[in-house]
């Protein structure tokens, strides 16, 4: 879902973007985002994380290499 909020922003300025975007996120990018997202949203509202260093660095690659592909993609 998180990623759908993404296209869905991006689409409403260019749809060839989001289907570019769309074609290049796989699903380990999507899975690190929505990752990342949701232990903000549980730390922020007083819950805990139980994510070691190892997955919190897996999932900050996934965002940092989605995050390149957007801007990459926007840039062009």
């Amino acid at each position: 879902p998180i990623m759908k909020n993404v296209y869905s922003l991006i689409d409403r300025f260019d749809h060839s973007l989001t289907l570019t975007l769309e074609s290049k996120i796989d699903n380990q990018t999507e899975i690190a985002f929505a990752s990342v997202v949701g232990q903000r949203h549980a730390i922020s509202h007083g819950g805990t994380s139980s994510l070691s260093y190892i997955q919190i660095k897996e999932y900050y690659r996934g965002v940092k290499k989605g995050l390149e592909i957007i801007e990459a993609t926007i840039n062009r």
